[in-house]
């Protein structure tokens, strides 16, 4: 079942400015931050009265608030866009006015259209994977019943997401066959906001064996910048990712666009298509992890 959900955007400008709205984007400010939607439902009411708080996107970091009028909208952008704010621990807010447009949809999975069990030329590779201990330990969430594929063409990546936690149980299990490439993850943390472009994932490649790891591993690393944590793991061909607690619920993962990936200071050319197996299992019912602030079984139900 899927769930609808407005997607905003920025208003026409007259003059070179937006037209003011009821409708605030609001950025630097969230779940993911430790700002739960009741919390910056209180503080925007000092302005009016607000009709409602929701997430702007699955990053959990910005949001739009909503009013019953035009003009607390107007006092609240004067009054907190770009300036520190005391009622969230002098974090610099950001906002824009914005504007509903089509409905658009969580990413789910219809569970009334089962196509039956999973081709039997991957029989082999379920008991291998099944049999590992790291896959046994994993929530114990077996047999997989679910396989999407992907083909990457070189220099094509992924944009940053957490699978749908209503849709999936448990692990999540990803084959990489022919060209290898970079994962990066990131989780967004409340130390404090930059632009985009100072963070953007194609702004700056990551090499996978930075001088600060602690382990020094050479096949990941770990940095933090003042809007979120970074992680990058080199995926080599026939190589098997598993994704599961904080990585597969809190966890943005990723593919930069690149045509090269640096990895131990050597440059990796992605002259290959690159093909993914991604197993899950179907989740009936809703998803209750310890990650509410990523979660949109919780995120809903706290909505309603």
């Amino acid at each position: 079942m899927e769930m609808e959900k407005l997607k905003f955007v920025r208003p026409k400008c007259v003059g070179g400015q937006s037209v003011p709205t009821p409708h605030l984007y609001v950025a630097n400010c969230g779940p993911a931050l430790g700002l739960s939607l009741e919390t910056i439902a209180t503080a925007f009411g000092i302005f009016g009265t607000v009709a409602s708080v929701n997430t702007a996107d699955e990053t959990g970091t910005r949001v739009i608030v909503t009013y019953h009028g035009i003009a607390p909208a107007e006092a609240a952008k004067e009054s907190w866009d770009g300036y520190p704010c005391s009622y969230f621990g002098g974090r610099v807010l950001h906002l824009q006015y914005s504007v509903p447009c089509a409905p658009c949809k969580t990413r789910n999975v219809d569970r009334e259209q089962n196509l039956g069990q999973l081709p039997l030329f991957l029989s082999d590779l379920l008991n291998r994977i099944s049999s590992l201990p790291e896959v046994n330990q994993a929530e114990n969430y077996l047999p997989l019943d679910q396989l999407t594929v992907n083909e990457y063409p070189p220099g094509v990546g992924l944009s940053p997401h957490i699978d749908t936690h209503s849709a999936f149980d448990g692990c999540i299990i990803s084959l990489s066959l022919a060209g290898p490439c970079i994962m990066e993850f990131r989780k967004y943390t409340s130390v404090g906001w930059v632009s985009s472009k100072e963070n953007d994932a194609d702004h700056g490649q990551l090499d996978v064996d930075m001088s600060c790891t602690e382990d020094n591993l050479g096949n990941q690393c770990s940095t933090k910048c003042p809007k979120f944590e970074r992680m990058a793991l080199f995926l080599p061909p026939r190589s098997l990712l598993l994704l599961s607690e904080d990585a597969r619920y809190a966890w943005h993962h990723y593919i930069p666009h690149h045509k090269v990936d640096i990895v131990n200071g050597e440059r990796i050319p992605r002259s290959l298509r690159r093909v993914s197996f991604t197993f899950r299992k179907v989740r009936f019912g809703p998803c209750s992890c310890r990650f509410p602030q990523y979660c949109d079984s919780q995120i809903q139900v706290r909505q309603v």
